[in-house]
């Protein structure tokens, strides 16, 4: 199996296949995106939620908990999705899957995808620390350090070239005496700023996907979910893949919100 999933890699992640896969994003995938990305933090608290509600004992709510969808179904994940199940899934277990193994099939699919959408997002979170640190010279890890930092730029450059002396004395005055930025312009920064992200994250594969590829983390990745679905089958259990990927990405969000 292993040389199937090292094949299956080579045709979907590398240059060409990354193209051929990424290119549907130009499209619908582009609007659903950004929902995405607002949503996913909220998954992670969900998965999170589940895992308590299995410790006290509430089997059948952490089980509908844990079955939440990780967000909008894009073109990209659909192709990805039928991809595994023809070329992985189906040659090693075929048709004969009950109701109950296509759900643990489902799930486990689910959360890959899952570990795809972070790896996105934190490529887009490093550019945005890259952006910050070339712009503003300061620690951006997300979308609202950038948007805040992005608001108090405008506010700045508005307020010293409206001053009534002039822009080098305003310079001067507002070095020492910073101006507020409103909150309306704080906040439309700040969305402005997560919505470029969510459309770097989407476009992204195109070129993180080749670079995991020769990294060797998509067959790392693979190979775990199916080792993980094959022991769910044996027990009737999806509880084996559990990715860390969606849990290093909020890191970037918890990191930008001490920060904001």
């Amino acid at each position: 199996m292993a040389k199937a999933v090292a094949s299956f890699c080579a045709r979907h992640f590398s240059w060409r296949g990354a193209w051929s896969l990424n290119r549907q994003a130009l499209g619908l995938d582009l609007l659903r995106a950004p929902l995405n990305v607002f949503y996913a933090p909220l998954w992670v608290l969900l998965q999170i939620s589940a895992q308590l509600l299995a410790w006290l004992g509430l089997q059948r709510t952490a089980r509908i908990v844990r079955e939440l969808p990780s967000g909008l179904a894009t073109r990209v994940q659909q192709r990805v999705r039928q991809a595994i199940t023809d070329e992985l899934i189906r040659p090693r277990w075929g048709n004969t899957l009950d109701t109950s193994q296509q759900r643990i099939v489902a799930l486990n699919l689910m959360r890959y995808q899952a570990a795809r959408n972070a790896m996105a997002d934190i490529s887009a979170n490093l550019a945005v620390l890259v952006s910050g640190m070339l712009l503003f010279r300061q620690f951006t890890p997300g979308g609202l350090s950038l948007g805040q930092h992005t608001g108090d730029a405008l506010t700045q450059h508005w307020a010293i070239s409206h001053f009534w002396a002039g822009e080098s004395l305003g310079r001067l005055w507002y070095g020492w005496f910073p101006v507020d930025t409103p909150l309306w312009l704080s906040f439309t920064a700040i969305a402005l700023v997560m919505v470029m992200i969510a459309l770097t994250a989407a476009l992204s594969g195109l070129l993180m996907d080749p670079v995991q590829h020769a990294l060797g983390w998509h067959r790392r990745r693979l190979n775990r979910l199916l080792n993980a679905i094959d022991k769910d089958l044996q027990t009737q259990q999806a509880h084996h893949y559990q990715p860390r990927e969606p849990f290093w990405a909020r890191a970037f969000d918890a990191l930008d919100w001490l920060r904001l």
